[in-house]
This record gives structure tokens, sequence and C-alpha cells, in this order.
């Protein structure tokens, strides 16, 4: 069973046109949002995996399906 999740090349565009529009492309701003560390934010961007927990409420701030 999966733990972990990572943005694809794909949701990767649609979550930094999301990021633009919803936070200002401002990193910090979603981090303080989901009340996550700003290094979880940069992975999840980086296309690292992060938490299957932490990788929803991103994308749920952001209003993608993850």
């Amino acid at each position: 069973m999966r733990r972990s999740h990572k943005l694809t090349l794909i949701d990767w565009a649609s979550a930094n046109d999301a990021l633009m529009q919803y936070f200002e492309g401002n990193k910090s701003k979603l981090s303080n949002h989901v009340d996550m560390s700003r290094t979880t934010i940069t992975n999840f961007f980086n296309q690292k995996p992060v938490r299957e927990s932490s990788f929803r409420k991103i994308c749920f701030s952001l209003r993608l399906n993850w």
C-alpha cells in the first residue's frame, strides 16, 4: 500500500496554475494556509513524495483532484 504520493508532470502544471490563482504564486502563503512546513510544500512542487494526508490537504487547498 502506498503511503506517499507525488505529482506527475501534467499535474505539476495544474498545481502551479492553482498556486498562482489562489495564493499569488507564493508557496509560503500556501504553507501557512495548510499549516505545513515550507519543505513539504517545496517537495510537493518538486514532484517528490509527500505523505498521503499532506498530499490530499495540499490538493484540496489548490482545488485539485488528488
